[in-house]
């Protein structure tokens, strides 16, 4: 299977969000501080929200917004060869964008490094990881933050190693974390998969199957049962970052691709993907 290119420009593009009722797809620029609006039909992509910082990691809002985990902007040039615009910086945290574009901080002025990912919880919650890593990205830790529909956020996990994706999946959530993927349901952090690979970000079909992003080499396909049964693979140049299912019928993998600045499609999977839970802020 084979990757098409739907748009070009989105510098290091980040956290792939498809709205159904408005048949889009968002997406983040960590290098521009934006949120882009993508037409996949057309294959334009234009500003829909300025961010500043680094937006990363995007959950659906019921309304057609966006949360977003902003790291609140970092210096990219110690892995990504490409220039990038003068970095704006924000207070690293979460950030609602209504509709229309406005943004608006909802958790933030904490003790947070660099808040990278996320996914809504059964529970309607947030749960959020927090990357620390040293200035060149080789060394890293992370925390995992649960924000709550009341405004009320709360520490869950405090951990020693590597922390990148959290994803929805039919089990439950998911966390990239060290070289594999564990669950996150209550108690239980027993692993999916402990040997997959340095995860970034990730999504799931409704069959359970894991389709995660390993930047430099492609998408690896992780049954429910922890086996790795396939690769696809990127384009010549490519730093997979984060994908997700769209399309009419949750049958197109989308993936944004910061090595070549472009977000990409696997069209036709066979099966369709996890039907998401919008958050539904107070």
């Amino acid at each position: 299977m084979e990757a098409e290119v739907v748009t070009t420009g989105m510098g290091f593009g980040e956290g792939p969000v498809w709205r159904p009722e408005q048949g889009d797809l968002l997406v983040t620029s960590v290098s521009d501080g934006c949120i882009f609006r993508v037409d996949v039909s057309a294959g334009t992509a234009e500003r829909f929200a300025d961010t500043a910082g680094g937006p990363n990691g995007a959950v659906l809002v019921a309304d057609g917004g966006l949360v977003v985990a902003n790291n609140g902007g970092e210096d990219l040039s110690s892995f990504w060869p490409h220039p990038a615009p003068p970095v704006r910086h924000v207070t690293p945290g979460l950030q609602i964008v209504e509709p229309d574009g406005t943004v608006r901080d909802v958790a933030s002025g904490f003790d947070l490094a660099a808040p990278n990912d996320l996914a809504v919880d059964a529970d309607g919650s947030i749960v959020f990881s927090d990357m620390m890593h040293n200035a060149d990205f080789t060394a890293f830790s992370g925390r995992l933050y649960r924000y709550g529909i009341d405004g009320s956020t709360a520490l869950v996990e405090d951990l020693p190693h590597y922390l990148n994706g959290v994803g929805a999946a039919p089990g439950g959530l998911l966390t990239a974390e060290a070289t594999g993927l564990r669950w996150l349901r209550g108690t239980d952090r027993s692993w999916l998969s402990a040997s997959c690979g340095q995860v970034d970000g990730f999504a799931a079909d409704v069959d359970g199957r894991v389709y995660a992003c390993l930047p430099r080499t492609g998408i690896v396909v992780v049954e429910p049962d922890g086996t790795v049964v396939d690769l696809l693979e990127g384009h010549d140049g490519a730093m997979l970052t984060n994908c997700c299912f769209g399309g009419a019928d949750l049958r197109t993998l989308f993936v944004s691709d910061s090595g070549n600045a472009t977000v990409v499609a696997f069209e036709r999977m066979p099966v369709a993907g996890h039907p998401l839970t919008p958050f539904h802020p107070a």
